[in-house]
């Protein structure tokens, strides 16, 4: 024991063998403090329940009441910790209020319902043989005019700045010019008569049954005003209706049959036929206008016949019929009348 007690002292392993020594002693009263600390925690009789007493029609009757327990911690963990808190989330903006969108919405339904109430009370263009209609343009096409503009800083006077001059480029008007052929006449014989003007009347000034008007917009259809008393069958439509037809258009290609009273009470048939609507393309104005105002001289005096009174708003009277419509027009006779 000497000679580890000198190796102790000479090696100092001494002090090692003292912490040995008091981790010996500590650690069983360590163990020994925390066991009657848990002990007492589990001998801790569980928190009392509350009851929950739900008075139903029995009760007020005078029966007996039937009781719920519930734990407390379930009821505890059920409020909310904060008696002013409101539980709902937080919003990190004002949301919009619904009256914004509201009226915003209701703001863009207006303007789509006067939008389809203005596309469905166009009326469709009159017969014509130009498209668009010349008449009130005055040059066809849009002149530019360079603008420049010179800036001078009026602090800096002997500072200039140049620039550079703007020009629009040039804005070319065109117009499409529609021809049409027709063939009328008692059998598909007849020759076919091009490039009719309007108010050609068919089959011959003399004896005028029907009346080429003109095409209408888009030049797919045609129009022809029928005399009086004249019938008609075939894919032709009314205009203005069923019960005054006074005109029909047909397409390119349609044979309306066109029934003609006679003076001995009989009748006889025609045949008009539409057989193709031609169009060209031009950016002169003065062709335009030109192909606008073309037509029958002849027909315009036999409309003019037809209604021999007309009045003058501007001036105020009554007149009979222009001299100037029928000049060169002998043979003409009043547009419509019944075919000899």
């Amino acid at each position: 024991m000497s000679s580890l007690r000198r190796d102790l002292f000479e090696r100092r392993l001494w002090l090692v063998l003292v912490v040995l020594l008091a981790a010996i002693v500590a650690v069983p009263l360590l163990l020994i403090k925390s066991a009657p600390a848990a002990g007492s925690a589990a001998a801790t009789p569980a928190a009392p329940a509350f009851a929950v007493t739900s008075a139903g029609p029995s009760a007020s009757a005078g029966g007996s009441v039937a009781a719920t327990t519930v734990p407390a911690k379930t009821l505890e963990a059920s409020l909310p910790r904060d008696p002013f808190a409101s539980g709902e989330p937080k919003l990190a903006a004002k949301p919009q209020s619904e009256t914004t969108s509201t009226s915003s919405g209701s703001s863009n339904t207006p303007a789509s319902s006067s939008t389809s109430t203005t596309s469905s009370s166009t009326t469709p263009a009159p017969a014509a043989m130009v498209s668009p209609s010349p008449a009130t343009a005055s040059s066809s096409t849009t002149a530019s005019t360079p603008s420049t503009t010179t800036t001078t800083p009026a602090t800096t006077p002997t500072s200039t700045i140049a620039t550079v001059p703007s020009t629009t480029p040039t804005a070319t008007q065109s117009w499409t010019v529609y021809s049409v052929a027709v063939r009328y006449g008692k059998d598909t014989s007849t020759p076919v008569r091009t490039d009719l003007p309007r108010l050609a009347p068919l089959p011959s000034v003399t004896a005028p049954q029907v009346m080429f008007m003109g095409v209408m917009a888009g030049g797919q259809q045609a129009v022809f005003a029928l005399g009086s008393g004249l019938g008609h069958t075939g894919p032709g439509l009314c205009r203005p209706d069923h019960a005054q037809c006074s005109a029909i258009v047909l397409r390119a290609g349609q044979t309306e049959v066109i029934t003609i009273p006679t003076r001995s009470g009989g009748h006889r048939k025609m045949l008009l036929k539409l057989v193709h609507i031609s169009s060209t393309v031009t950016h002169s104005h003065s062709v335009a206008l030109a192909a606008y105002q073309r037509h029958s001289a002849a027909g315009k005096c036999e409309l003019a016949l037809s209604d021999p009174v007309s009045y003058s708003a501007a001036a105020g009277t009554l007149s009979s019929v222009a001299k100037a419509d029928c000049d060169g027009e002998p043979g003409a006779v009043p547009f419509p009348s019944p075919a000899g």
